[in-house]
């Protein structure tokens, strides 16, 4: 993907996003390293796209993310 298009995305993204969860992306970036919940979370759902085609729904993912974060708090 070229970087005017993630540009565009992430310009989206904070235009359409709730200050909550911006704040929660940007601790992530901001963060030297990702827990080890959210690797294994991230590999479990690639490894099962690989497997069945199937991917995880945004609102499921959001969720995810979300708990992970609180858990860490």
């Amino acid at each position: 993907m070229e970087s005017i298009t993630l540009r565009q995305k992430l310009h989206h993204l904070i235009d359409t996003t709730s200050e909550d969860k911006l704040k929660d992306i940007y601790d992530s970036f901001q963060e030297e390293e990702y827990s080890e919940d959210f690797k294994a979370m991230l590999d479990n759902e690639y490894n099962t796209y690989q497997e069945d085609g199937e991917g995880i729904m945004r609102h499921e993912l959001e969720s995810m993310i979300a708990h992970l974060f609180n858990k860490e708090k």
